[in-house]
């Protein structure tokens, strides 16, 4: 989902937050109050990674359901009301860092850490000489970092995303004159895409066939690529 449209989720469940007492049902959450609270959390997990720290301000406004199902009626409506400003603060909170752009550079910086990190489980399987679990973990990281540059140009692509299909849509985008990368990068995306399709679907024919030289170059140039195509 791009940045664009979860924003405009959030702007229309702001604008469509019901008020404490429209929330608020005898002695428990009504039904709209419900609705609207689950709609708030799953675009809160679409926008932000789960290590946020908005994430769990979210879960502990909630409060803990064992102790909502101990509570008298004429507490738990008071627990409710509590849990109702509380979780309409996180998600304000939220909201004005994804209208202010600052938690795209978070996300972008916790995004570029765990391709590294996978990057870093290719390069000790290469050196175990594990070649096809190496090239399918590159090509993962690869196909990650693709996807998010079409999110981040707002390109869309056709049917379940891939690194073929994420390549294709940032070469359309290319031929409208929005370069993103040059062609040349395209067919070595293209080669190294080819190269982690081999070894997932025959990991021993390709552990025949290709060498950890070839392992090592797709590797190497991909931890490249994702340096300098941000």
């Amino acid at each position: 989902m791009t940045p664009a449209a979860l924003l405009q989720w959030f702007d229309e469940l702001s604008k469509n937050r019901p008020s404490q007492n429209e929330a608020m049902s005898n002695f428990s959450i009504s039904e709209r109050g419900s609705a609207w609270r689950a709609s708030a959390a799953s675009a809160m997990s679409r926008a932000f990674p789960p290590v946020l720290r908005f994430l769990v301000e979210w879960d502990l406004a909630l409060g803990d359901p064992k102790k909502r199902a101990s509570l008298r009626a004429m507490y738990l409506l008071e627990f409710e009301r509590a849990a109702w400003t509380a979780v309409g603060g996180v998600f304000a909170s939220a909201h004005d860092q994804l209208r202010s752009g600052r938690v795209e550079g978070l996300v972008d910086s916790i995004r570029a850490a765990a391709e590294d990190e996978v990057l870093e489980q290719a390069e000790a399987l290469l050196g175990s000489d594990h070649r096809s679990a190496a090239s399918v973990l590159t090509g993962g990281a690869l196909e990650v970092h693709l996807r998010r540059l079409c999110e981040k140009n707002q390109l869309s692509w056709e049917g379940h995303g891939s690194i073929d299909k994420y390549n294709t849509a940032i070469a359309q985008a290319r031929n409208s004159g929005v370069a993103i990368y040059e062609k040349a990068d395209g067919s070595q995306v293209t080669s190294w895409g080819q190269l982690r399709n081999e070894a997932a679907h025959d990991p021993a024919k390709f552990a025949a066939n290709r060498t950890q030289a070839e392992v090592r170059l797709m590797l190497d140039g991909v931890r490249g690529f994702i340096a300098r195509i941000r």
